[in-house]
């Protein structure tokens, strides 16, 4: 954005005063009020220099002739880079059965409301109110999934091309894979170059993976 308007929008976080603001970073209240009323303005890198250090900022020029900038807030950008887990959100989902990630298949039913023995707290912000869990068994989409991970899967979602699902082919074979879709073909990828692909008309369900339960 352009340089007046990114130490516009700190002024604006910053909640200050037009005074307190121009005090803080060497600026009369008439040059505030240039930037706020005409287009145009041209602003010094010595005064972009100090909105930076006041406000906690990290500048990062968008062009040659600095006219573009964008100031980031380095305590957001410290958070991005050690992000933590969402915190679990109240209720348990049920984990149905075993999806292999193996050499092929497991025969646990497409999953209705009900209860099971083992549940796994709800992630938060699911809504899926049919989520569900399976256990992975094997190794073929490794090391995105690892055996014994738990993956939840929201059956109301609807699969897109790249995402890992687990999917019913036929009869009671369900497996995880990446699913691509063409126009004749739906391919189940898989993460381990060990195992092939798995290609097939048309499958009875495929439930996208929204969740990873990591030991």
């Amino acid at each position: 954005m352009r340089v007046v308007t990114a130490i516009l929008q700190v002024y604006e976080e910053s909640r200050l005063s037009k005074r307190d603001f121009c005090k803080e970073i060497g600026i009369s209240t008439a040059q505030l009020f240039n930037w706020e009323t005409k287009d145009g303005t041209k602003v010094r890198d010595t005064t972009v220099f100090r909105v930076a250090e006041a406000f906690n900022k990290e500048i990062k020029w968008l062009n040659k002739s600095h006219t573009e900038v964008e100031l980031i807030s380095k305590e957001k950008k410290q958070e991005w880079s050690n992000p933590r887990p969402m915190p679990p959100q109240g209720g348990y989902i049920p984990v149905v059965g075993l999806a292999s990630a193996g050499e092929g298949y497991t025969n646990f039913d497409e999953y209705e409301v009900g209860d099971s023995d083992l549940m796994v707290l709800k992630p938060h912000g699911l809504n899926d109110e049919n989520a569900y869990g399976v256990l992975v068994e094997g190794d073929s989409m490794s090391p995105t999934l690892k055996p014994r991970q738990v993956v939840i899967c929201s059956p109301n979602t609807t699969p897109q091309t790249g995402d890992i699902v687990v999917a019913k082919i036929n009869g009671d074979e369900c497996v995880i894979g990446e699913i691509h879709f063409s126009d004749t073909t739906i391919t189940l990828k898989k993460h381990n170059p060990n195992y092939n692909d798995i290609k097939t008309p048309e499958v009875v369900f495929a439930h996208p993976v929204v969740w990873v339960k990591y030991r």
